[in-house]
């Protein structure tokens, strides 16, 4: 159930479940708890040229989520795919490659979600860059908001850290909510 309410505030495009998490926590309007930034393109192609291709690999990349009129784009950056030395390194070209296009960028972790005052403080920078003020948070909205992480990640509280090496636990309760739900 708390799979099925949470994920239908998301988007069609979503290529993995931080992704979708990140998504329905800042994009899906205030009056459903999330913060309210405006909506990105997610995974949208975006042609490469340049000196950004040697950074990228490749002529084209689609950034996770991507506003073209701000040019300002974030990636979810998760343990699993990102954590390793080849990661690592790959992110870094990545960001470069940002960089080289003019393009503001950033990375979000799962961990920082999980830290809610952390995962704030991003989202007030992200807004900065689109040129878009957050209001100010009303007890309503810090109840819907509590609400929607309980939904979405299963925590109560506003810091929850995850150990480093367990930052796939999102997997454990992604299969979970499946079991539950009988799929």
């Amino acid at each position: 159930r708390r799979l099925g309410r949470s994920l239908s505030l998301a988007a069609d495009g979503l290529a993995s479940p931080l992704e979708a998490q990140i998504y329905t926590l800042a994009f899906c309007g205030r009056a459903n708890g999330s913060a309210g930034i405006p909506k990105p393109l997610v995974n949208s192609r975006l042609e490469v040229s340049g000196p950004a291709q040697r950074l990228f690999g490749s002529s084209w990349i689609k950034p996770d989520y991507f506003w073209p009129n701000h040019g300002v784009a974030v990636e979810a950056t998760g343990f699993l795919w990102h954590g390793s030395r080849q990661g690592t390194a790959d992110t870094s070209r990545r960001m470069k490659g940002y960089e080289v296009m003019g393009i503001r960028a950033m990375t979000l972790t799962s961990p920082e979600v999980y830290d809610l005052l952390v995962f704030e403080g991003i989202l007030h920078q992200l807004a900065g860059w689109l040129d878009h003020e957050l209001p100010e948070e009303s007890p309503h909205f810090r109840q819907r908001r509590a609400w929607l992480r309980s939904e979405v990640l299963g925590v109560q509280g506003t810091r929850v850290q995850l150990p480093p090496e367990d930052d796939d636990g999102w997997l454990d309760a992604l299969l979970a909510s499946y079991d539950a739900i009988g799929a």
